[in-house]
């Protein structure tokens, strides 16, 4: 019996030493979790806050961030450079360094077009025009863009982003943005919790059997 007991202490000893390693195991991938969500979800949210609020204040300007905006192309007279629905980035710069070849966006009335620059003009009385083209279209755009029309320069984009990015700047697509990682950390912490409570009582009742 005493053997038994002695048996029972040291394996009792050996698992008390195993849960907390595990629990803190547990701990270190929830906290990587949560900064990986933070890390993506932050930022994201922040940005799209700031750029709702710039095109609330100022619904005739294009709302950027550090001169950088997010823009979502609508029609496919882009392709296959620039395909329908993805997310593009326009840098704002100076009209003197756009040139032959370059991806520009630009107002066209109230509509923002992103097209590409064929040709640079200048008038007699010495104004700087772009002659613009859709890639994927037949014929140039009818009329020149000024300057003062230009948006910025095309430097990248996101394939097939647009739609979700229209998504989220909605209020149903703001509310899952938000409740998305609160709720995968409760689920996180709820399971890991469960998974806890039950291998404590499955060492009890081993316990309570070898006694």
């Amino acid at each position: 019996m005493e053997k038994k007991t002695i048996d029972s202490i040291s394996k009792q000893s050996k698992r008390e030493k195993y849960v907390p390693l595990q629990g803190k195991a547990s701990r270190i991938a929830l906290t990587v979790l949560c900064i990986v969500l933070c890390v993506i979800f932050v930022p994201i949210l922040i940005c799209n806050s700031v750029l709702i609020i710039k095109g609330l204040a100022n619904p005739d300007e294009v709302p950027s961030i550090f001169n950088i905006s997010p823009m979502i192309i609508v029609s496919g007279s882009m392709e296959d450079t620039i395909m329908k629905g993805d997310l593009v980035f326009i840098k704002k710069i100076d009209t003197d360094e756009i040139k032959k070849g370059d991806i520009i966006a630009f107002f066209e009335d109230k509509f923002v077009v992103t097209h590409r620059v064929i040709d640079v003009q200048i008038g007699q009385d010495g104004q700087k025009s772009f002659q613009t083209k859709g890639d994927h279209n037949v014929s140039p755009d009818l009329l020149p863009v000024l300057p003062e029309n230009v948006v910025g320069i095309y430097i990248g984009r996101i394939p097939k982003m647009g739609d979700f990015a229209v998504f989220l700047q909605t209020p149903v697509g703001m509310i899952v943005f938000i409740g998305a990682p609160i709720l995968i950390y409760l689920v996180v912490v709820t399971i890991r919790r469960e998974i806890y409570v039950r291998r404590n009582m499955k060492d009890k009742k081993e316990d309570e059997t070898r006694i």
